[in-house]
């Protein structure tokens, strides 16, 4: 199991409680000219992709992230997903700007810490922090989190349009806290 989908079923079990969603269509990024093979070559080479992750309100945070696994792999391999199931998620929301969340993890090379956190005291020296900025972007998805992971820092920068600050704060929170419950019951 791989850290972006752990990190991935925390973040969207996060939103689905906040938003009380059982089913969430994520809007996962795929960016590869961060790869050292396409670093030179590719400008920009992005891709929105939809995946549908179901029961996303789950307790069970293991199950969860085979589940976003799976599906995101699909939904990479694939570039589709379950047009009736996206159809009903639009139904039941139909003033809704945009039924999805989006999600972006990227592993910064060891060579290139460009954007990634500082390095800091390993827990739990250091606590975890919420700092508050202005969005670098008018335009995009509604709730995005972007997940940087640096040889010595995991950071989420999230995206929340329409939230304010006291539900931004709860995703984050509840993300930090699923991550520590389920790590130490690993």
């Amino acid at each position: 199991m791989s850290v972006s989908s752990v990190l991935l079923a925390a973040y969207v079990r996060s939103v689905a409680r906040t938003c009380g969603a059982d089913i969430l269509l994520v809007q996962l990024m795929s960016a590869n000219r961060f790869a050292g093979r396409w670093k030179g070559l590719v400008t920009s080479m992005n891709q929105w992709v939809p995946a549908l992750i179901e029961d996303a309100r789950t307790d069970d945070l293991v199950k969860l992230a085979d589940a976003v696994h799976w599906s995101g792999l699909a939904a990479f391999r694939h570039g589709m997903h379950d047009v009736t199931a996206v159809a009903a998620l639009r139904a039941r929301m139909p003033g809704a700007a945009e039924p999805a969340c989006a999600y972006n993890y990227v592993a910064v090379p060891d060579d290139t810490a460009a954007g990634a956190p500082p390095p800091r005291a390993p827990w739990p020296a250091s606590p975890p922090t919420l700092t508050w900025e202005e969005p670098f972007t008018t335009i995009g998805p509604r709730c995005y989190a972007r997940a940087l992971e640096s040889p010595d820092a995991l950071s989420v920068r999230l995206t929340a349009k329409d939230l304010g600050r006291e539900r931004c704060a709860e995703v984050l929170w509840d993300l930090h806290e699923s991550l520590l419950t389920a790590a130490a019951a690993s």
